[in-house]
């Protein structure tokens, strides 16, 4: 006797009745049957993504310049007694700096890589997210 699979009772590999295509062979076209996981998830892989995912961190960074900068704004133009800044007031423009260099630097692979969308998004990510910063300078200034 014969051992059936659980798709040849349900009738999923079986062709049409009026087709000329034998038995367990497959419908789907040609192109769709050579795709790995690896070429899907770098289908995926888009313009907009590679700028979400760096404009995510940017902006959490600004927002915190903002606050920090709320803290401890200080008008000085290079004339007359500078400010004094405590040492945690530079840590936005640090964290800043390292997200742009790894912004950059992961751009450049993926550019490497012929990801071309994908690594153009994280590098206008990363300019994206010095403009947020500088904006947010900007806004505390306007304020006081």
């Amino acid at each position: 006797m014969k051992n059936y699979r659980q798709e040849d009772i349900i009738g999923l590999n079986m062709p049409h009745p009026f087709s000329k295509q034998p038995e367990g062979e497959s419908n789907a076209p040609p192109q769709s049957m050579g795709t790995n996981l690896k070429q899907k998830n770098g289908q995926k892989r888009s313009f907009r993504l590679g700028m979400i995912r760096v404009v995510v961190f940017g902006a959490i960074i600004a927002i915190y310049q903002f606050f920090n900068e709320l803290e401890h704004f200080c008008w000085n133009i290079g004339i007359g007694d500078p400010c004094k800044y405590p040492p945690e007031y530079y840590y936005p423009a640090l964290l800043l700096l390292i997200l742009v260099l790894s912004s950059i630097s992961y751009s450049l692979l993926q550019l490497i890589r012929r990801e071309w969308r994908y690594g153009i998004g994280v590098f206008l990510g990363g300019c994206l997210s010095i403009a947020l910063f500088v904006i947010s300078g900007i806004i505390v200034f306007l304020m006081d």
